[in-house]
């Protein structure tokens, strides 16, 4: 039983956590995939190799064939009766040895130093899931494949012959592998990363080769209006429309807190260190809920968002009134970290 690792053992945490990083974002196109296809139906699916295997540019393109040629009922099965093998040929005995061999001390050491590396795969992983809706993949890129991979390779957990099978069909991103026909999606054509995360200012953050693609600022989703048009061009009254936070805060910092409020001109109901509370209602005279929103700064990220607050059910017109409803009734208490 291994319960502590050697430091050279430490130091190769990162190497792997690289290695599926850069696979996860790899920009390359898929080429040479059909036998790695063929022995994932032989040997771990105990099917017919498919009579026919198809590559897809994105993700929105696989939606639209699964969705019109399937049943949501017959995806659930299929995906159960594939993942029934993939635990009986593979995962199951790979779970075994690591169970055995490792304690749980160390297991959970590795996974902390990959996941904080492996984060931005995740994200664009978690992407393409949502675009093919209910249809999910069927085979699909593990989060855990970094750390399965380094204790193979670097602790010599013995795994079962299928492992390296199941590797392979990892490396080719999403699989849905059907009776007789098995689809694969292509790696997109550009990926734009800045600081660990989805961002690009001037385009898509993701790009695929059939011109498809997703709007990123800084980890967040957003429009291709809000990107692409000059922040002196983009209409501040957008952020009043936008429902979710983050999305908002991202508008705030590419127009500018100073330039929304000479637009908005919103009556300031009260101030309170970083923050105000916006009354918005000139811009929206029949709206049920007076549109009242709390400005803040982010201090992690000096960055200014506004949220909205729902003012009837405050007690009072006042920043910390605003604050306590955001924490249903909590107290406020600001902690400065330094």
């Amino acid at each position: 039983m291994i319960n502590e690792l050697t430091e050279e053992q430490k130091k190769m945490i990162p190497v792997y956590a690289n290695k599926w990083t850069k696979i996860g974002l790899s920009t390359e196109p898929l080429k040479g995939y059909e036998e790695t296809i063929n022995l994932f139906y032989e040997k771990i699916l105990n099917k017919k190799r498919p009579t026919k295997i198809i590559l897809f540019s994105s993700p929105l393109q696989i939606s639209k064939l699964v969705m019109e040629q399937t049943g949501k009922q017959i995806n659930k099965e299929l995906r159960q009766q594939t993942e029934v093998q993939v635990w009986e040929q593979v995962m199951g005995q790979v779970m075994e040895q690591i169970r055995k061999q490792i304690g749980e001390q160390v297991i959970e050491q590795i996974i902390e130093q990959v996941a904080v590396q492996i984060r931005q795969v995740s994200q664009i992983r978690q992407l393409k899931w949502q675009v093919v809706h209910s249809v999910e993949p069927y085979i699909k890129a593990e989060g855990y494949l970094a750390v399965y991979d380094y204790l193979n390779q670097v602790l010599d957990i013995q795994y079962p012959e299928n492992w390296f099978v199941y590797k392979k069909i990892i490396e080719l991103d999403l699989v849905y592998p059907f009776n007789d026909i098995c689809i694969i999606l292509d790696r997109p054509e550009q990926i734009s990363i800045k600081n660990g995360v989805l961002h690009n200012e001037t385009g898509m953050a993701i790009k695929y080769r059939d011109g498809w693609g997703v709007y990123y600022l800084n980890g967040v989703r957003v429009t291709k209006e809000i990107v692409e048009t000059p922040a002196d061009k983009l209409d501040p009254e957008i952020i009043l429309k936008e429902t979710n936070v983050e999305v908002r805060r991202e508008i705030v910092r590419k127009i500018g807190a100073e330039r929304l409020e000479m637009k908005l001109k919103p009556l300031v109901l009260d101030r309170w260190g970083d923050y105000e509370l916006h009354d918005y209602s000139n811009h929206f005279e029949h709206m049920r809920c007076r549109p009242v929103y709390l400005k803040m700064k982010n201090p992690s990220i000096g960055v200014w968002h506004y949220e909205g607050v729902n003012i009837n059910e405050m007690e009072a017109t006042t920043c910390q009134a605003a604050l306590k409803w955001r924490l249903k009734g909590k107290d406020f208490k600001p902690i400065r970290i330094t």
